[in-house]
């Protein structure tokens, strides 16, 4: 961005502030401020009801947030099960890894007890429609 000469008006050397006048002035401002007082930290972790039945859990990837990783790894197969952590099998080692970071994970047979979205008439209605128009031509 560029402008010309006559929208900025030049200033005085009497404008600017002396350094040796500026540093105490602002000593004495920032004086005036009370310190900050830490940071609540609680906070409450997100464990599912279920998680003790799953003999399979996806890990959370804790760190910097990217949308280039994902933001689950897994699915594990849990080893051993403790109120506070899970010793999962990951990449052929034992680890252990806490509840907190953990999510349950829908594999094989578990996939087969989730119920289907059931169709209703519209669904129905619109397959039928397709499927005799395809046959008419």
């Amino acid at each position: 961005l560029a402008l010309p000469g006559q929208m900025i008006d030049p200033v005085s050397p009497q404008d600017f502030l002396d350094p040796a006048k500026y540093v105490p002035c602002s000593l004495t401002s920032m004086s005036h401020f009370p310190p900050a007082g830490p940071r609540q930290q609680n906070v409450a972790s997100h464990v599912p009801k279920d998680i003790n039945t799953r003999m399979n859990v996806f890990v959370r990837n804790d760190g910097i947030p990217s949308q280039l990783w994902p933001p689950y790894s897994g699915s594990y197969k849990v080893i051993q099960k403790e109120p506070k952590y899970f010793v999962l099998d990951i990449g052929g080692k034992r680890n252990t890894v806490s509840v907190d970071r953990l999510e349950k994970a829908f594999v094989g047979e578990d996939l087969l007890s989730v119920p289907a979205v059931p169709q209703t008439d519209s669904t129905t209605s619109a397959l039928s429609t397709a499927n005799t128009s395809d046959s008419a031509h």
